[in-house]
Formats: C-alpha cells, structure tokens, sequence
C-alpha cells in the first residue's frame, strides 16, 4: 500500500494590503481633495501628501497620476486652491507616498517583511508620520527584537506628552502603534514559552 502525500497546506500570506494602509492612514490622515495648510504650516493634499513645490514633487504627483491612467493636475492651481483632486487622484498619489514610506521602514526595520500584518501596519504609519524615521532608539530596540522596549522609547517623546496635554491626535495613534508592538512581544513570549 502507498503512503498518500500529505495534502499542502495554503501558504497564509499576513503582510499587510495597501487596501489596508489606505484605511488605517485615511483613517488617520483624513482626505483632503483640496489642498490645505497643515499643523506645520505645509501645503498637504489627498492622504497627507506634502505639496513642497520641488521639481521633484511636481513629477511625482504627475507621474502617480499618468501611471494609473488619471487626469493630470496643474500643481500650481492646487497650491493656490483653484483645483481640487478626486478621491481616485488622492488615492493613486497615496500609493505614491506608500511605496516611499514602506521603503523607508523596510530599510530601517529590516525584519518588516517577516513581521505580522497589524505590526506591518504600524510601522508603516509610523513611517509615514516620520515616527520612525526620528526613533533611533526605538529602531534599536526593534531590530534586536525586543518590542516591549521598543514601545516605551518610542512613547518616550516631547511630541506624544505635548500631545497627551493638548489632547491632539497623535498621542492616540502613537498609543496604537505601540500596543501593536507590545502585542507581538507578547506573541513571541508565547512562542518562547510554547518550546
């Protein structure tokens, strides 16, 4: 009698979508069809994308928008508030800014593919915030995997307690960023204990 193979189990695929990103940084971001002057005083359009005027920027944002078969922009009516983008604009711009900001994380975080999609997630919005990008200490203890440390310095900021006494925003989305990383210290303590 022949052995019968086991049957393949389905390779579970955890990364984080963009569809994800974009919720969770809509969410987070808010989008705006028209530009505006963010808490920094910069020109901001769709998902939080900076307008800084550069060259640069101009042929990013046409670029994005050639690239997925939108209506071109004129930048300087957008600056000046005569045009607005469409929600499809404002997305394929985000996907622009995406692709810069998991980049980023991915150099710094070198671990980042291999990480749970909700800490994925994380990461990326921390990277788009420039979280990250100003977290040295925090990255340090990340990429020696220890995450529960990693939150702490990572809340350890003038930013997050400005934000806990003004009541913005930020403090809440750092707080959701770092329970993420706590959750997986957690997942890794169990499976440390599990051996």
């Amino acid at each position: 009698q022949t052995a019968v193979p086991p049957t393949p189990q389905p390779v579970v695929d955890n990364n984080a979508t963009n569809a994800q990103f974009f919720d969770m940084l809509r969410a987070n971001e808010g989008l705006e069809l028209e530009a505006y002057r963010d808490t920094n005083n910069n020109w901001t359009i769709g998902i939080g994308h900076h307008l800084d005027g550069s060259q640069e920027d101009r042929n990013a944002v046409a670029g994005a928008l050639t690239n997925a078969n939108l209506p071109a922009v004129n930048y300087d009516n957008l600056i000046a508030q005569t045009e607005r983008i469409t929600e499809d604009q404002a997305r394929a711009i985000f996907e622009l800014d995406l692709e810069h900001h998991l980049a980023i994380a991915r150099r710094l975080v070198p671990q980042f593919d291999n990480l749970p999609g909700y800490l994925q997630l994380a990461l990326g919005d921390m990277a788009f915030r420039t979280d990250l990008q100003q977290s040295p200490n925090a990255r340090q203890a990340m990429n020696a995997n220890n995450w529960n440390t990693a939150a702490n310095r990572y809340l350890n900021s003038d930013e997050y307690r400005q934000s806990q006494s003004t009541g913005t925003g930020i403090a809440p989305r750092m707080d959701r960023n770092a329970d993420a990383m706590r959750q997986y210290a957690e997942e890794l303590e169990a499976q440390q204990n599990n051996r």
